[in-house]
């Protein structure tokens, strides 16, 4: 907890990008004040028993997304579509301008916030977030002794303990939460059955490895549920090249990005295709719904 209030509060200070990455786009750490031993105790009172807040005790300290809405709980394609370029701006922004990793993207830490009629997606938990410099000195435990990471790690990191966790990792497990979420919930429930990655999930390492390398090498075959049938395109893209990355990636192994395949721009390119797509098809879609009714009512 020392580390990712320190790293939170050192993030939100810099931030001051509201076109890429903002406060909004990044969770916030707060202090709890419904413990036992703290019940009535108000937020300054705790403070003052601590000369050294980052050593607040766990119990004494909770995260600002427990209050924010879970992105499995969005049905609309667009919006889907939106928190997630969010996030993946969010990640680029940590990388290049903190030189921050996150290294814990799963469903869980993938939130959104609404302001009126404006959706935006929340980064959240950096419990297991690691500077570079860190990540380059010396081995930092990741995702790879984390069960619950398994089904979004990037595949070679299943296998592979020694290689040095990257930013084209970050990218990676983005699709897999994406692939998740859009082939997984049906009306913000989860549908168990629906999604091959479903198996995933009770696996270990090796097998996730192995499942993956499976689903990586077959032909485009994701199949979202009905309310994510638009975003088939770009799940399929980015599965695309992630594919053409490794099957090409000796000489980039340990690389942040793997040439113009697994890269910020590669997948940034296919994000504003989709979001400019999507969005058109749901103004045609608006304007039939609203032609038919004119109809009706004429």
């Amino acid at each position: 907890m020392v580390i990712e209030n320190q790293l939170t509060s050192s993030i939100r200070k810099k931030i001051n990008l509201p076109g890429r990455c903002s406060k909004k786009h990044i969770n916030n750490v707060d202090f709890l004040t419904t413990d036992v031993m703290a019940s009535s105790a108000k937020k300054e009172d705790i403070r003052a028993l601590f000369s050294d807040t980052n050593k607040l005790p766990k119990s004494l300290v909770t995260h600002e997304y427990e209050w924010l809405s879970p992105v499995t709980a969005l049905t609309d394609d667009f919006e889907v579509l939106k928190v997630f370029q969010d996030v993946f701006e969010c990640q680029y922004w940590l990388y290049t301008e903190m030189k921050v990793l996150h290294r814990n993207l799963r469903p869980e830490t993938i939130k959104f916030q609404k302001y009126g009629n404006v959706i935006q997606g929340v980064l959240c938990d950096f419990s297991h977030a690691a500077y570079l410099q860190d990540l380059n000195a010396e081995p930092v435990p990741s995702s790879q002794q984390r069960k619950e990471t398994f089904p979004f790690l990037a595949y070679d990191l299943l296998f592979d303990s020694k290689l040095p966790y990257l930013y084209r990792h970050e990218l990676e497990s983005l699709f897999y939460v994406l692939y998740f979420i859009i082939t997984s919930y049906e009306n913000g429930v989860y549908v168990p059955d629906s999604s091959p990655l479903n198996a995933w999930l009770s696996a270990n390492h090796f097998e996730v490895g192995s499942l993956k390398a499976v689903f990586l090498l077959k032909p485009p075959s994701i199949n979202p549920t009905s309310n994510f049938e638009r975003l088939k395109d770009l799940a399929e893209d980015m599965k695309y090249n992630i594919c053409k990355g490794h099957c090409s990636q000796t000489p980039f192994r340990n690389e942040d990005v793997i040439g113009k395949i697994i890269s910020y721009p590669t997948f940034n390119d296919t994000f504003n295709k989709e979001m400019k797509r999507v969005w058109t098809a749901r103004r045609t879609r608006t304007t039939i719904v609203n032609n038919s009714e004119n109809k009706v009512y004429s």
